[in-house]
């Protein structure tokens, strides 16, 4: 096989809007509402570059529907005098179906969501929904987003979205039709949500759905922090094509990145610490000409025929060809390349769950360091094309017993069963020089979340 080069365009990187304060220069009239009456008189007569501000309390059973577009130079704001002090309680919505509106500074507790969409939902294009927080809003036994997006160059940041204990995916990009969405997802926290007990349902993030995963989203998803996030297999859900997850850090999460349908997404400069919970992951794919690059991943433990650290899926089609939309694309034309598995089971597992082998899978520059007395690659169904380089690998096997194919040796896999000595950089990551990953930001909670 000869080595490919891959390539892919992506929309340019979205700029970091700053954090905002009633000191904008886009504000020119501010309007000061301190109860439900006043808030929706404001909302019903916003001009461009109107600041309805909300003075501390608790705004309970409002539904809120924002239809007044401001433009890119004046938006219109919704936001809180003090951050945190405004709260929206009891049975509520926040639904803006307009242009150019920033929800800002905002409180969410004590109450859930009035439908199924979510508490929060953006029907326009050029919307934000920035430093604000959302709290064990739900009833329990009945399933609701909390956040849905549609329309196109929404931004979602600085957030905290947190105690989360029913199913509806929490942050949820409806793609109506084919058009890319160009929304940015950045400094986030997403804490402890519950175990859906196996149901689906549960993701974090989903992107799209199988009617239209065959064309490209173009959503950025980066340098977020994922903490206990345990709804379902799936943290991330892709079901689009063209979509980056990047630089964002998972902390004992029971899930994974999975780019469940679609083609050419990049997944890279995740950090990923399963500290040994049970059924943990890392990322797993299906369809084609995905990039995974750069990640570095820990303590992965699972035995599960779907789970690992880094998971390539068989499927239901021939590798390049199609199927059903909502069936399993098999996995073809993959880039595995830099990244570090460290501690773990079966760190490189080829799925063998469906008919189709994965194929065209070049897997390059890896370092992986077995958990002890474990083996690096499990062969369930091995890839047809495989095309190894520069891999270093150090395990008590080579590949797994509980797969169905056993090797001693692979070609451009250099390995060993002397486990080395390795020590964690500052950040808490073994890394080594050369191989595997490198220059990576470890988040937490002071570099992601509210400024409040």
């Amino acid at each position: 096989m000869v080595e490919k080069t891959y390539t892919l365009k992506v929309a340019p990187k979205s700029k970091l809007s700053p954090i905002i304060t009633l000191d904008d220069s886009r504000i020119l009239n501010k309007i000061s509402v301190k109860n439900n009456v006043e808030l929706v008189a404001a909302v019903n007569n916003a001009k461009p570059g109107d600041a309805i501000i909300l003075e501390d309390g608790r705004y309970r059973n409002i539904n809120l529907l924002v239809t007044k577009s401001g433009t890119l130079e004046n938006p219109i704001f919704i936001i809180a005098r003090n951050p945190g002090r405004a709260t929206f309680e009891g049975e509520s919505s926040l639904i803006v179906k307009a242009n150019h509106v920033i929800l800002a500074n905002l409180l969410i507790t004590d109450g859930h969501p009035s439908i199924d969409k979510g508490v929060v939902v953006l029907e326009g294009d050029y919307l934000r929904f920035t430093n604000s927080k959302i709290d064990n809003f739900q009833l329990e036994g009945n399933d609701y987003k909390w956040l849905s997006l549609t329309g196109h160059f929404h931004e979602i940041d600085r957030n905290i979205f947190i105690n989360k204990k029913t199913g509806g995916s929490l942050l949820t990009i409806w793609r109506n039709d084919n058009s890319p969405d160009f929304h940015h997802i950045y400094l986030n926290q997403f804490k402890n949500y519950q175990d859906g007990g196996g149901l689906n349902g549960y993701e974090t993030i989903r992107v799209g759905t199988s009617d239209n995963s065959q064309s490209d989203s173009y959503v950025t998803i980066e340098n977020n922090l994922f903490e206990e996030v345990n709804g379902e297999i799936e943290i991330i859900s892709i079901k689009a094509g063209r979509t980056i997850i990047q630089g964002n850090t998972f902390k004992k999460c029971m899930g994974m990145i999975t780019s469940r349908h679609g083609k050419n997404n990049l997944i890279q400069d995740n950090v990923i610490f399963a500290n040994n919970v049970k059924d943990t992951g890392g990322v797993r794919t299906y369809d084609g000409g995905h990039i995974i690059r750069n990640n570095y991943i820990e303590k992965v433990v699972t035995t599960s025929n779907t789970r690992g650290p880094i998971v390539i899926h068989s499927g239901n089609s021939v590798p390049g060809g199609t199927t059903v939309l909502n069936s399993q694309w098999t996995a073809y034309n993959i880039l595995l390349e830099n990244n570090t598995i460290i501690d773990s089971t079966q760190s490189l597992l080829f799925c063998g769950k469906y008919t189709y082998h994965a194929r065209d899978v070049v897997i390059k520059s890896n370092f992986i360091v077995s958990k002890q007395n474990e083996a690096a690659f499990r062969f369930d169904k091995a890839p047809e094309n495989p095309l190894y380089i520069n891999n270093q690998v150090y395990a008590s096997q080579l590949t797994d017993h509980r797969g169905n194919l056993q090797l001693d040796e692979i070609s451009g896999v250099t390995f060993s069963t002397s486990l080395p000595n390795l020590t964690p950089n500052q950040q808490g990551l073994i890394l080594k020089a050369g191989v595997g990953a490198k220059d990576l930001t470890v988040l937490d909670n002071d570099s992601t979340g509210t400024t409040w």
